[in-house]
């Protein structure tokens, strides 16, 4: 019972969450400890033996608990990982605006995650990526900011909802200007970041 209690210390100390089996072992070790007085009380019957095979139950409810919810997050984790920047080439081949290196997470909650660079006024100026429940790319959001008129804020954004399998994506172009937004097509977004001598990356 020791050899699992230190193992399962040693795992949650300095292993983390490596990956899925860590957690697995980790969670299985202290499983095993907290079953051996359930074990031990059906066989013998031993009333002395009663409260620890209640505290055993109760402690087994809370450790597949807690593995359940360590096993969400891993996935969680390595989910919002998979597209990140490492998944720009997949974006340039699908005409989807890539995250520049130099772009930070600013907000990671739920399914989104949102990108932002530094210090970046005019044009491509952040991101937000949402994943669906099996772990894929479902919507990207780009914002691309103008150069103010009259102290107005102006910016451009794009939306594409990324279709599973073979069929097209779908884009959205909108217009900001202040609190009005209005939608536009692909060519009038091209037009406008062109004249605002605004590279396009999608």
């Amino acid at each position: 019972m020791s050899i699992l209690l230190i193992t399962a210390a040693y795992l949650d100390f300095f292993c983390g969450t490596v990956n899925i089996y860590t957690i697995v072992i980790k969670q299985s070790c202290l499983l095993l400890v907290y079953i051996s007085p359930i074990v031990y009380y059906m066989i013998t019957k031993d009333k002395q033996q009663r409260w620890w095979a209640v505290f055993g139950c109760i402690w087994v409810v809370t450790i597949s608990l807690r593995t359940k919810n360590e096993i969400h997050d891993y996935n969680e984790t390595v989910c919002k990982a998979k597209f990140g920047k490492t998944f720009n080439q997949q974006r340039r081949n699908r005409g989807i605006a890539v995250i520049p290196q130099d772009w930070q997470i600013t907000s990671s909650l739920g399914s989104e995650i949102d990108w932002k660079g530094k210090d970046q006024i005019i044009g491509h100026t952040d991101k937000s990526v949402y994943i669906d429940s099996a772990c894929e790319d479902a919507f990207e959001r780009d914002n691309y900011e103008l150069k103010p008129i009259r102290g107005i804020s102006r910016w451009i954004s794009i939306g594409r909802v990324v279709t599973k399998g073979k069929g097209a994506d779908t884009d959205s172009y909108a217009f900001e200007f202040g609190a009005n937004s209005r939608n536009i097509t692909r060519q009038q977004a091209d037009s406008i970041l062109a004249s605002e001598k605004i590279t396009k990356d999608y």
